[in-house]
């Protein structure tokens, strides 16, 4: 699993990505100031 954070100048946003498949997923997202919606950041993020 790795961590990453998307946002280059926003530390409040992570996403965890399962990398060693066919295609990476998503699978938890972090943000400090709100609750995240996943699959918006699934298609932003990862896709």
């Amino acid at each position: 699993m790795h961590i990453i954070f998307p946002e280059k100048k926003d530390d409040t946003i992570a996403i965890m990505i399962i990398p060693n498949t066919k295609e990476p997923y998503l699978r938890y997202a972090m943000n400090r100031e709100k609750q995240p919606d996943y699959s918006k950041y699934d298609e932003k993020y990862v896709k």
